[in-house]
């Protein structure tokens, strides 16, 4: 495809463009209801990048000049001064501010950001354990990593097209429908991974890319036809003598982008599937915009402004700074910000931006080799510190941590042991055995069954019996449904640990428990041979129920039939708090007026639940049932607490702790051998 050089000034309304998507990110992560599709910026910003990565990169083709050497220098320049000036910002109040767990984590997330992976990261974190996203400083660099994977992989394709005379718009409009494609078939099916990585997201990037191609090709005959369109449409609108000069064609393209942005701004919301077909809107609207030109009434009048330029401007920082601002109260307090906080967050980000614009981006922009080998060392460094961050478990002895409680808090790599995936298998995702040698003991169910585990085998340490856990997140299979998106990896675990509970003659006990009254709403049922056949979903509460009880009556039947002692647990106390506010952490002392849960509330949360399951009971006496809030909570005064005896007894809002599991493991173990 035949290009000309485009040597046209800057334009200030694709700053103003970028104020626009900056404020409307900033503004949805501080107060949500006030523009609650406000994270369509960030598409906003995938089309402008795509814009002009393309543009400077088919005119330098075209003029001879184009180097790769000198591209990824200038992103460097570019993106390197105020990365990482943040992310040493982060690795600085994090270690006066963050639990170990919290400063392990973001240890993890600053190599991942400034590796320009954090989408990959991520991704991969998504499911089952993770933590919220209100909990993540640097969770807004998903779109960096996917920008600059962009800009490491397209200037490549381009140039390979350009030197095999390829039509280079004919490529991106390939590329564009391949991704859009794989957006739209797969945002109901894994719209995590249809979020966070390139291969769904590219097709936002490459419309900005073909809108340059179209641009910057040859304009005899485009322009020609637009004058003959503004001509034909001004004066339907416009009397004789007013249609002379008039853009009527870009304003209206210019009106229609802006109206499909602020459509997307208040018609999308979280609880949409996005990106989909959704984002169709302030992509399509990015690009009309930008089609417009700068002449066109608003973006010249309003996109040009100087106040929506400064903005653009420092959007760069603003958008690195604002989230963390905005998430370390949101840690240090251990719950929603005021707004007051809040508002004082979004002002420190603009001060700090302009800041970080003025005497360290701007700066750093121009300069030779020597500026981008500094900044490229001082990347590794970062990335450096963030491994040694989170291989060392988040420094537990930081003056600021002095609390031994800290330790219980998060998932620490404990789910599994070699002893365990070496003897059993590795196809469950919680896998702990106590001894090498055949289990006596054997625990089936989700990670609510787990994490009786350390308990158990504090009991039996000193014993011949031996412990295994075996289980999978989110699995309810001997009560006949799941909620996992891989429902079959829970049926496969489930089926071989009942058959290894009914058939090896070393297991005396099988312990059951799940977490169902979560995730029964929203389950696949699961078919484990007792004539229930296959189905897509339940049909009714009534089959719900039905379906639970032949499942369940068959699973025990099997058991107990076997001789084996059978042992139901019950689910302990879900809390609603915020944990961390139960201890003095730093910047924050105790809250106890928010550190425990009403022992009425929790009777009542699991009331469905505790009726079906002793409805099933109550055929089977033999079953031996473990209620843990028999031990945690004060029934009389109404209160469960999650400390008992100086020791916390919970890693999160619904799981036990290592300490949680040896309070309770006494009272199970004595259960167990009870005559």
């Amino acid at each position: 495809m035949s290009m000309e050089i485009n040597r046209s000034a800057y334009r200030p309304d694709i700053d103003g463009l970028r104020a626009v998507a900056v404020m409307a990110v900033v503004l949805f992560h501080a107060f949500p209801n006030a523009i609650r599709g406000g994270f369509v910026g960030v598409d906003i910003f995938f089309v402008i990048s795509g814009f002009l990565i393309t543009s400077i990169i088919i005119k330098n083709l075209n003029h001879g000049s184009f180097s790769f050497i000198d591209f990824y220098s200038r992103r460097i320049k570019r993106i390197f001064p105020a990365l990482i000036f943040i992310l040493i910002s982060c690795v600085v109040f994090g270690w006066f501010s963050l639990l170990p767990d919290e400063y392990k984590q973001l240890g993890k997330h600053i190599s991942s950001g400034i590796g320009f992976v954090s989408n990959i990261a991520y991704w991969s974190e998504s499911g089952y354990f993770d933590s919220s996203a209100e909990l993540k400083p640097l969770l807004h660099l998903w779109s960096l990593g996917i920008e600059e994977q962009f800009y490491l992989l397209f200037p490549l394709i381009i140039w390979i097209s350009w030197r095999l005379r390829l039509n280079i718009l004919t490529i991106m409009v390939g590329v564009f429908l391949a991704s859009l494609t794989l957006n739209l078939i797969n945002i109901k099916i894994i719209p995590e991974t249809v979020f966070y990585l390139l291969p769904y997201r590219a097709w936002e990037l490459v419309a900005g890319g073909i809108l340059a191609c179209f641009i910057l090709s040859k304009k005899e005959n485009k322009n020609s036809l637009k004058l003959k369109i503004n001509i034909f449409i001004s004066r339907i609108i416009f009397n004789a003598e007013a249609y002379k000069g008039k853009r009527t064609l870009e304003n209206i393209f210019s009106i229609f982008g802006v109206f499909l942005i602020l459509l997307g701004f208040y018609a999308i919301d979280e609880t949409k599937k996005f990106p989909g077909w959704w984002a169709i809107y302030p992509v399509l609207g990015s690009v009309f915009v930008i089609l417009a030109g700068e002449n066109a009434w608003i973006n010249r009048v309003v996109l040009s402004s100087k106040l929506f330029v400064w903005v653009g401007l420092i959007s760069f920082p603003l958008y690195l700074w604002h989230w963390p601002l905005l998430v370390f109260p949101r840690i240090i307090q251990g719950d929603t910000p005021s707004i007051l906080v809040r508002s004082l967050s979004v002002v420190a980000a603009l001060i700090l931006s302009w800041v970080t614009f003025k005497f360290i981006e701007k700066p750093m922009r121009h300069g030779g080799a020597l500026k981008t080998s500094i900044l490229v060392f001082l990347g590794c460094l970062v990335f450096a510190v963030g491994v040694f961050i989170y291989k060392f478990d988040g420094f537990p002895d930081r003056p600021a941590n002095t609390n031994s409680m800290i330790s219980q808090f998060g998932w620490n790599g404990d789910q599994k042991d070699i002893l365990c995936q070496n003897k059993i298998g590795e196809d469950a995702e919680f896998c702990r055995i106590s001894k090498d040698k055949n289990p006596s003991i054997l625990l089936i169910g989700d990670s609510i069954a787990w994490q009786y585990y350390f308990g158990l085998e504090e009991q039996t340490k000193n014993s011949e019996e031996s412990v295994l856990a075996y289980t999978q997140g989110g699995c309810a299979a001997f009560f006949g449904f799941s909620n996992r998106f891989d429902f079959d990896s829970c049926l496969r675990v489930t089926k071989k640990m009942l058959d290894f509970a009914k058939n090896d003659s070393n297991i005396n006990t099988v312990v059951f428990s799940s977490f169902p009254r979560v995730y029964s709403e929203d389950a696949h049922p699961l078919d484990l041979g007792y004539g229930l056949g296959s189905k897509e979903k339940f049909s009714s509460r009534i089959d719900f129920n039905n379906h639970v009880n032949t499942t369940f009556s068959g699973v025990m039947n099997e058991i107990i039939s076997k001789g084996k002692t059978v042992v139901f647990v019950k689910n302990n106390p879900y809390l609603s708090f915020e944990l961390k506010n139960c201890i003095t952490r730093p910047f924050r002392q105790k809250d106890n007026s928010l550190c425990g849960e009403k022992y009425s509330s929790h009777v009542q949360y699991g009331l469905e639940y505790n009726q079906l399951l002793d409805d099933l009971i109550k055929k089977f006496p033999q079953i031996r049932v473990f209620d843990p809030a028999e031990a945690l909570c004060d029934k009389d005064g109404d209160f469960c607490s999650p400390i008992k005896d100086g020791k916390m007894l919970y890693r999160d809002g619904q799981h036990l702790s290592k300490d949680g599991s040896k309070y309770l493991g006494d009272s199970l173990y004595k259960l167990i051998n009870k005559p």
